[in-house]
Order: structure tokens, then C-alpha cells, then sequence
């Protein structure tokens, strides 16, 4: 039986309100955001990276893809420039 949740981030509803999913395909856990301020907040924190140091401390069932941090910083500098 397969589930209607895939493990990792999903956003959806970005021409109304934006919803932000993080599952975590290891432990289960699950946060969710609304808001365009609150998805942006997010996303730029890198919630599968952030939920692994908790998660598993060692980190080995989720690796930090190097494109993601990259571009979480990209997205912190753009925020800061803007405010």
C-alpha cells in the first residue's frame, strides 16, 4: 500500500497561500507552515538538514545535499538585502 505522503519538502498553494510540508521519511516527523513570510522562513532554514541533527545525530540516513545549503544562503542574503 503506498501513502499519500512522500518523505522530504513540498510546497504547494503559491498563487493564494503557500503551504510548507517537511516529513521526515525516517522518524515520521512532520511540521507544516502557512504564509508566504513563515514558507520563505522556513525554506531558508533547510528543514531536512536542521531535522537531522535531531533526528540522528550522526546524520547518515540524510545526507546534506551541498546545492541545498548553497542556495539557503543565497536565499538568507537575498531576505537580509531586502529588509
Amino acid at each position: 500500500m503506498t501513502s499519500p505522503w512522500t518523505a522530504g519538502l513540498q510546497i504547494r498553494g503559491l498563487d493564494d497561500t503557500p503551504i510548507a510540508d517537511f516529513l521526515c521519511g525516517h522518524c515520521g516527523a512532520h511540521k507544516r507552515v502557512t504564509g508566504r513570510i513563515e514558507v520563505a522562513k522556513f525554506t531558508a532554514t533547510n528543514p531536512a538538514v536542521d531535522h537531522a541533527t535531531r533526528c540522528n545525530p550522526s546524520a547518515e540516513s540524510h545526507p546534506e545535499p551541498p546545492a541545498a545549503t548553497a542556495s539557503a544562503a543565497r536565499h538568507a542574503a537575498t531576505e537580509k538585502a531586502a529588509a
